[in-house]
């Protein structure tokens, strides 16, 4: 919001806004130059604070706490998503879900401007991810959400398809 406005500014000092990326309910940080927003799950969406673009960040650095969001550690790995080994240019990875599997590995999948959900791993608890990846799963871009059932172990993700070729491969 740009400052001096009086009575109803929503659209009046507005200097950006965010399209994608924000968390529906956010806890907002400044700190060197970008804004993050963190959702009650943990996923923390950074963006430059003049622009309100992620344009030029094109990685993701991965917060994380172990002790329920009292204190907060990055992690010693940056998030890139390269695409053709970085040659055709490097992709943000955005509001990914992580889940901690069987193994006790993390997994954690997001989606890209690329039409393509993507993965990475941690064996440490968060503290390093391998590179990313792509998975089969096809996405317009809306984020996912990715869940462990604790009975079974299973995995359960809610993304949205965009292929009707894949949607049917998938439930077939």
């Amino acid at each position: 919001m740009k400052l001096g406005g009086r009575g109803v500014v929503d659209e009046s000092h507005v200097a950006w806004r965010v399209a994608t990326g924000a968390p529906y309910v956010s806890s907002i940080l400044y700190y060197d130059g970008l804004i993050y927003m963190a959702n009650g799950g943990g996923i923390v969406t950074a963006v430059d604070a003049a622009t309100g673009t992620t344009e030029e960040l094109n990685f993701g650095i991965v917060h994380f706490s172990d002790d329920e969001g009292h204190t907060w550690r990055e992690s010693e790995t940056l998030i890139i998503v390269p695409l053709d080994g970085g040659r055709r240019g490097l992709y943000a990875w955005d509001e990914w879900s992580v889940v901690e599997l069987t193994d006790g590995r993390l997994l954690g999948v997001g989606r890209t401007c690329l039409n393509r959900l993507f993965q990475c791993f941690s064996e440490d608890q968060g503290v390093t991810w391998t590179n990313v990846g792509p998975t089969e799963l096809s996405t317009d871009g809306s984020p996912c959400l990715l869940r462990r059932i604790p009975t079974t172990g299973d995995l359960l993700i809610i993304w949205t398809q965009t292929s009707a070729e894949e949607y049917r491969k998938y439930l077939t």
